[in-house]
């Protein structure tokens, strides 16, 4: 059997699916159900569940469809535990995407955070924007320039 490549889908990223829905975004989703193992960690879902059931998107949909949506992405992700433990980022609170793409070995992370974006590549992991993730991945697989 063969393993698909792993990757990691910012909380950012995942919010913009949800709430601000686009083609560009449905086009990262589309990928990623196809083409790679979604992986998460305890730390990075609890990032995005405690996110997206606050009271900062009650204005763009009620709290059971955003309860509906994390139930949805739950059943697409692998759930791994993490035992790295990273300090590159500028921003310490991104510090568990990264814990959980070296740890677990992913071959990208997808985010519109400037503090993750500002490393790539980072370890031999490509931390790209969707755009240039959907781009990377049309041209092959997306990867870190050695």
């Amino acid at each position: 059997m063969q393993h698909r490549p792993r990757l990691v889908i910012d909380t950012n990223v995942w919010i913009g699916l949800i709430v601000w829905p686009s083609p560009r975004l449905a086009a990262v989703l589309d990928l990623a159900v196809r083409e790679f193992e979604m992986i998460a960690s305890e730390a990075t879902f609890r990032e995005l569940s405690e996110t997206l059931t606050g009271t900062r998107f009650g204005e763009f949909l009620s709290l059971r469809e955003r309860q509906l949506s994390l139930e949805m992405i739950a059943k697409h992700l692998t759930f791994l535990s993490v035992t790295a433990t990273v300090t590159d980022c500028r921003d310490p609170r991104d510090n568990k995407f990264l814990d959980l793409a070296v740890d677990r070995r992913a071959q990208a992370i997808v985010t519109g955070d400037g503090d993750l974006l500002a490393l790539h590549p980072w370890r031999g992991i490509a931390i790209l924007p969707p755009r240039q993730f959907v781009d990377a991945c049309s041209q092959g697989q997306p990867e870190a320039p050695p």
